[in-house]
Parts: C-alpha cells; structure tokens; sequence
C-alpha cells in the first residue's frame, strides 16, 4: 500500500545520492586524487588523506608489512 510505495520513493532517492557521492573525489596533501569513500579523514586536524599519506599520518603499517 501507501506505506511501500513510501518506503519506496526513499530508497530511491537515497540510491540517486550514493551514486552522486561515489563520484566525489577529494585532493590529498600529497596533490592525489583520492574517492571520498576510500579517503581517510583524521578526527584530530580534519583533513582527508590517500591510503599512503594515511598510513604515514597514523603511524600504521601498511598492509604489505
């Protein structure tokens, strides 16, 4: 009924923005072009980073070591 077509109608718009959001891109410190959905963003300074850049900025090792 009514409560569908509802349910409905919002699982398409939100598929509409996740298809908008899997194309955003932010720029790393490093000048690379990084996926927001594969960007690391640091709780301290904020600032979104590549895989590379987010391994060095957090101290971890990546995952070949």
């Amino acid at each position: 009924g009514d409560e569908f077509i509802e349910k409905m109608e919002v699982l398409s718009g939100q598929a509409r923005e996740l298809r908008i959001a899997l194309l955003l891109q932010v720029t790393c410190p490093c000048g690379s072009h990084t996926p927001l959905f594969r960007a690391s963003r640091c709780f301290e300074c904020g600032v979104y980073l590549c895989e590379l850049c987010a391994v060095r900025h957090f101290g971890l090792k990546s995952k070949e070591e």
